[in-house]
């Protein structure tokens, strides 16, 4: 389990395989175990990295509303 803070907020993040990142984003309500049925997909070609979005899983809550600048800014920490 790895925990990395971006903008304040602490975001759980998970980690597996190896080659380039692919990052993969939930869409709202859903989480980072959501992608389970495709991460076994990439894992042998990439480094998949998923993540629980702020207020959601074992990630902290959001300390200011949601943007699509502070979903780019998310998604660069990640």
């Amino acid at each position: 389990m790895m925990f990395v803070t971006i903008g304040g907020v602490r975001h759980h993040v998970v980690a597996e395989g190896s080659g380039p990142v692919c990052l993969l984003s939930a869409g709202l309500t859903l989480g980072w175990f959501d992608w389970d049925p495709v991460v076994p997909l990439l894992t042998p070609h990439r480094t998949v990295v998923r993540f629980d979005r702020p207020g959601h899983g074992l990630s902290a809550a959001a300390v200011a509303p949601p943007s699509a600048a502070g979903e780019a800014r998310r998604i660069a920490g990640v």
